[in-house]
């Protein structure tokens, strides 16, 4: 489990996956990209993660345990059934799931080093990204080719309506600045 860790480590900077356009994602007739549901190259790997410890690990499932699954269920329910856009908050509520089965086996892990399983790995992707930025800077727009697949945006410097910034994998010149 924990070269699944160090491998979503290392996907964290990347963009990798399959976008659904055919839901709702526009507001007053513009599209907005938050609101398109996506399935990254990453959800895999946590989804991988997630089934890998649930399949080995044996807990005690309590009474507590059970009452704030229930609470958080109804909580959930409530606020999708609410909303207007109930496909993207569906999504949403899906991604917060994952990240809070996430978190639960990266603080049950054994053995997990953050040095070698997290900060490592995700270095080495850093590394890419930001030669991959400085290339960008140098080309004044997209350099496509393989970086197309890692996630890369396709831009211009001189399009009025972007910054012109580098973005490198990420969909804004200040995600890559952070």
């Amino acid at each position: 489990m924990l070269y699944l860790i160090s491998l979503l480590s290392f996907l964290l900077p990347f963009q990798i996956g399959y976008h659904f356009n055919n839901f709702q994602n526009t507001v007053y007739g513009f599209r907005i990209d938050y609101l398109i549901p996506t399935l990254y190259l990453t959800d895999i790997v946590v989804m991988a993660i997630i089934a890998k410890w649930l399949y080995g690990h044996r807990t005690k499932i309590t009474i507590r345990h059970m009452l704030y699954a229930i609470c958080y269920m109804v909580f959930v329910s409530l606020n999708i059934f609410i909303s207007s856009y109930l496909i993207s908050s569906l999504y949403k509520w899906l991604k917060v799931t994952e990240m809070i089965l996430l978190g639960l086996v990266i603080y049950n892990a054994k053995k997990f080093d953050i040095y070698k399983n997290f900060i490592k790995p995700l270095s080495y992707s850093v590394v890419v990204v930001c030669l991959l930025g400085i290339l960008q800077y140098f080309n004044n727009g997209s350099i496509s080719g393989i970086f197309y697949l890692l996630g890369e945006r396709a831009y211009q410097i001189n399009n009025p309506h972007i910054a012109p910034y580098p973005y490198s994998t990420f969909s804004h010149p200040n995600s890559f600045a952070g």
